[in-house]
């Protein structure tokens, strides 16, 4: 038996300075002629040492497209990735402005299908979702299960308040006297809640703005205890038609440096939370049977593999992640459309399913589906959906992207609200989920899925489609 020791240094910066830290772990080796000696220095062939050396001449130049125009970066990108020239080609004149503006290092516009599903019955009013996705089938699904339901009265929904939450975190120097529990009480008193709130809309004029529209602070302040030296502060914000991420991060910096000085304790991260489990929307929908048969399917059967395949995805997880991805399919699509942060919308709508699904041996909750469907009674089937949805109508893309602004419009008319196109998303997500799963417990989902599909052939022949070439 060989034993060795391996160690692996980290070159750390740290304060201007260059901290070097070892970690040594000592393990065994069963002998034998074909192990390498691993006395020797790790990965050394593949390490280049770090130059200190502002002349480094065998470095690559860097690429530098800050400060440039649109048609400089297309140029500088194309050559440095080995483009033909004008492979980036150039956005429609009149949008280049507004492209430059809404983005970063912007080298044009990338370009979606923008499609329209029709025949939406929601609360009595017949709407159309605009989506943008490059999946052709992810629109015929939502089309599709719009008209079914629409058969059946359409939707009933139920948005939440717009809340989202703020959170600061406090942490203990070593010579604070105040314990844990002091600060807890402190700040949690009315006393200091009125303040730390009054100096908020002290210091954040869009926080004023909202409270005279009806929203601002709901509920009051609560801090919970992380660790015996870790605290955290949390607020809740009603941002009304605003999606609310950037007023609440303002909130928080606002309030971080007054709650240092009454605590005595640091403040660290100051943001919002992207956990928006109160800001739930609700759609329910009743099929009867028989709407629900075609072709060789009975109705009843076509009612019950739909229950059956929900019940699949509350029992298991992996089932219940492919579940709610299709739901998702057709939310983000409308969410990209509308200006959306598609990425809030995914990350929210999974952290809220960890709880939904219930394992079968235990009977404890564990992530589960967005949407369920049940049998009544009566034998229809109910199907039902809670969905965060951190959106809104208001803000920097409704103004300057005429798209966004579009889309708006064809979905909500001149009544746009975030409560409208909150909605409209759990609608979306419902009809999505009805299409995927009556599929799935019929004639399985390829066929209609793969048909969309040829529609590929009409654009690229099949002998270049696995090719991809850019050049």
């Amino acid at each position: 038996m060989q034993r060795i020791t391996v160690c692996v240094r980290q070159i750390l910066p740290h304060a201007g300075a260059i901290a070097r830290a070892v970690a040594c772990k000592t393990i065994s080796l069963p002998s034998s002629s074909g192990i390498p000696d691993l006395r020797q220095p790790l990965f050394s062939h593949q390490v280049r040492p770090y130059s200190t050396s502002k002349t480094d001449s065998t470095a690559p130049p860097r690429l530098s497209l800050r400060g440039d125009s649109i048609a400089v970066r297309q140029q500088k990108v194309e050559a440095a990735s080995g483009l033909k020239t004008g492979s980036l080609g150039m956005p429609d004149p009149a949008f280049v402005d507004v492209l430059d503006k809404l983005g970063e290092n912007v080298v044009g516009g990338f370009i979606l299908p923008a499609s329209v599903a029709p025949g939406f019955v929601i609360d009595g009013k017949e709407i159309s979702i605009p989506m943008s996705t490059e999946e052709p089938s992810v629109v015929a699904a939502a089309s599709f299960g719009a008209k079914l339901i629409a058969k059946n009265g359409g939707f009933k929904t139920y948005p939440a308040e717009p809340i989202i939450i703020g959170q600061i975190q406090l942490i203990r120097p070593e010579a604070s006297p105040c314990t844990p529990e002091l600060v807890m009480e402190k700040l949690q008193s009315d006393d200091i809640e009125r303040f730390l709130k009054a100096h908020a809309l002290g210091e954040v004029a869009k926080l004023r703005s909202m409270t005279d529209r009806g929203g601002g602070f709901r509920d009051g302040f609560s801090v919970r205890k992380l660790t015996p030296r870790m605290l955290v502060l949390e607020f809740r914000l009603d941002v009304r038609d605003a999606m609310g991420a950037n007023l609440v991060n303002m909130v928080a910096e606002a309030l971080a440096p007054k709650v240092r000085e009454l605590t005595e304790w640091d403040t660290n991260f100051r943001i919002l939370s992207n956990n928006a489990s109160q800001r739930i929307t609700r759609a329910t929908v009743m099929l009867s049977p028989a709407s629900l048969a075609f072709g060789k399917w009975n109705g009843d059967i076509v009612a019950k593999n739909i229950a059956l395949g929900s019940e699949f995805a509350l029992h298991d997880e992996n089932r219940a992640v492919t579940h709610n991805k299709g739901i998702m399919n057709g939310i983000s699509a409308l969410g990209l459309s509308t200006g959306q942060d598609t990425r809030a919308l995914e990350s929210a709508a999974h952290f809220h399913a960890r709880h939904l699904g219930i394992n079968p041996e235990t009977g404890e909750k564990r992530y589960g589906p967005l949407a369920t469907w049940t049998l009544n009674s009566e034998g229809n089937l109910i199907g039902e959906i809670e969905v965060p949805t951190p959106v809104g109508v208001v803000g920097r893309l409704p103004v300057a992207h005429p798209g966004v602004a579009t889309n708006l419009r064809i979905l909500s008319g001149d009544n746009i609200t975030s409560e409208n196109l909150s909605s409209a998303m759990a609608a979306l997500g419902l009809a999505m989920n009805l299409s995927a799963l009556r599929a799935l417990g019929t004639e399985g989902i390829s066929a209609g899925h793969m048909a969309q599909h040829d529609r590929f052939k009409q654009v690229v022949p099949p002998s270049e489609s696995s090719k991809g070439s850019l050049k």
